[in-house]
């Protein structure tokens, strides 16, 4: 399964080739680009910049049982995440205010 498999040996070497400084992510509701980022961060000691641009994780009304379990996994890597950055955007003022409540967090605006 291709989502077990991103920890390559080809990966790996690649990143020791060009050490990053900083990890600028996207948060989504990828759950295995969660993953990716820990790795980064924790094997080069580098910064950790999020950028939340939707409401992936907030509660939905038509979510089935399967979905509300996956967007509460979701959601602990995210807050996990968030507690992890250095920095922390948001792209709006709605935004800011839902996850400064999931996080308790605050965050800069970054409207693109």
């Amino acid at each position: 399964m291709w989502w077990k498999s991103w920890k390559s040996k080809a990966l790996t070497s690649w990143f020791d080739l060009h050490i990053p400084n900083t990890v600028f992510f996207v948060a989504g509701d990828s759950c295995f680009a969660y993953d990716i980022v820990e790795f980064v961060v924790r094997r080069f000691g580098c910064r950790l910049v999020v950028y939340i641009t939707d409401d992936y994780i907030m509660p939905r009304a038509k979510d089935t049982f399967c979905e509300r379990i996956r967007m509460t996994w979701i959601r602990k890597k995210m807050t996990l995440c968030i507690s992890r950055a250095d920095a922390y955007y948001t792209i709006s003022p709605a935004m800011q205010r839902d996850y400064y409540a999931l996080s308790q967090k605050n965050s800069q605006l970054l409207v693109n």
